[in-house]
């Protein structure tokens, strides 16, 4: 008998195929990261039903940490996406701690797994007293958190000494009267006309109030300063005392005869000779003729 053929029978073979994803299959939206309510609208608004559950984190509270099934895979309409929410980190209960010493009340912070601040404040309460917290106590606050302590610090009792006058005296006299008052010195040397080793000036005055160990700033003579004598011999008498008391000097005359009218009123010999050093304010001596 003849073979039946595939046009006899009017029937087309099918061939064979992967499953195909169902027509309702819907892509899943990204919402971690975002707050419970807002994952919840969107996932509901693509066409899914959302579970939830909840583990301790220290993401803020009802934060989407992670979605089953992930972002942009294919899921049924309808179907579950679960949805991992953080509760926040574990809340603890701030204990009272005023009154404490600051090592206790560290490590009763530190026993509950907060940390501790330190701030020392001066205060007549015993040294190292927590005399203050924040936050108070009662408060509940998360894992990790600072406590600030307020903690009573030594106060310095703050001495003032009256400044002694030691101007006039020397030098040595001066250092032993400012340390006998509880005071340090400084000195700082300075020419003068008032004599050597002397004290000419102090910072703080005499009857100051000043704390003690504060330093006093002595000014102690090194005597005159030293001045180089002009030569004016061969100048007229008027000329000489001119340059010698610009220079600091006082002129003291000698007058010496002589017969040449060209030298009249001349001086003719000076003592400290010109070019020598001498003290500012001593007295040079000229030796002037005279016509006679």
């Amino acid at each position: 008998m003849p073979r039946s053929s595939a046009g006899a029978t009017g029937q087309t073979p099918s061939s064979t195929t992967s499953p195909a994803t169902p027509a309702s299959a819907v892509s899943v939206p990204q919402v971690n990261g975002l707050q419970l309510a807002d994952a919840r609208a969107r996932l509901e608004k693509a066409g899914f039903r959302v579970r939830v559950r909840s583990r301790t984190s220290d993401a803020p509270q009802d934060q989407v940490l992670g979605q089953s099934p992930g972002a942009s895979s294919k899921a049924a309409s309808k179907s579950f996406v679960v949805l991992t929410v953080g509760k926040g980190s574990k809340r603890v209960v701030v204990p009272s701690l005023v009154g404490l010493t600051a090592d206790a009340a560290s490590r009763k912070i530190r026993g509950l797994g907060l940390r501790s601040e330190l701030r020392l404040v001066r205060s007549s309460e015993p040294v190292g007293t927590v005399l203050d917290q924040a936050p108070a106590s009662s408060a509940q606050v998360a894992t990790k958190s600072v406590v600030r302590l307020d903690v009573a610090k030594h106060v310095q009792t703050v001495v003032r000494v009256e400044v002694p006058g030691v101007v006039g005296l020397q030098a040595t006299t001066a250092r032993r009267k400012l340390a006998g008052a509880g005071l340090e010195v400084s000195v700082a040397q300075v020419p003068s006309g008032r004599p050597e080793h002397s004290v000419v000036s102090q910072s703080p005055s005499a009857g100051a109030e000043v704390r003690k160990g504060t330093s006093v700033t002595i000014r102690v003579s090194t005597g005159p300063a030293q001045v180089t004598v002009p030569s004016v011999v061969g100048l007229d008498e008027q000329s000489a005392r001119d340059q010698l008391e610009a220079a600091g000097f006082v002129v003291r005359v000698v007058d010496e005869s002589t017969t040449d009218p060209s030298q009249d009123g001349m001086v003719t010999a000076q003592e400290p000779s010109g070019g020598t050093d001498a003290p500012k304010g001593s007295t040079v001596v000229l030796t002037v003729a005279r016509l006679s």
